[in-house]
């Protein structure tokens, strides 16, 4: 489904896709941006191709496969990749919640999976369902806590 089919050059501010490309880049270059240290200020960044050119990147997110869900964004496949073609995709906020960085704890951990968070006495996994964490559980190994946040994003009823 194609969010949009024509876009006038004169009038791209009205666009909804235009909105995101602007925070898109905002977020990526400008340090005075309150979101720039969670993107440009880790190293994410647009790719060339979109940088300066809102019909580039608008003509990829139209040919993108948009659910008919309400309240779709674009969203990075790989949290930790640039803004580029083959890493962004429409995703609800359950989906956006669930491709995030681990929270402040998960960070200092470095555990390298979403929804894991190394604690004093083992691994503690938790998922995100209708914007609130869920605690999946905890255990010894970080094996078992990233197999049992795989397990409960396949049962979530949101996901």
């Amino acid at each position: 489904m194609h969010f949009t089919t024509t876009r006038s050059h004169k009038k791209h501010t009205s666009d909804p896709i235009y909105s995101r490309w602007k925070n898109m880049r905002r977020r990526c270059t400008n340090p005075k941006d309150a979101k720039y240290k969670d993107y440009g200020g880790r190293g994410i960044t647009v790719c060339t191709e979109w940088l300066d050119d809102f019909y580039a990147f608008a003509e990829y997110v139209d040919a993108l496969e948009r659910p008919s869900e309400l309240h779709m964004s674009i969203d990075r496949i790989n949290n930790d990749g640039n803004y580029e073609p083959g890493n962004i995709r429409w995703a609800t906020r359950v989906q956006q919640q669930n491709n995030r960085r681990p929270s402040r704890h998960g960070e200092r951990s470095c555990t390298g999976h979403v929804g894991v968070v190394r604690v004093p006495t083992g691994w503690q996994a938790q998922i995100y369902v209708d914007k609130r964490t869920v605690y999946v559980g905890h255990y010894k190994t970080l094996q078992r806590a990233v197999r049992a946040v795989e397990l409960g994003r396949k049962l979530s009823p949101t996901e």
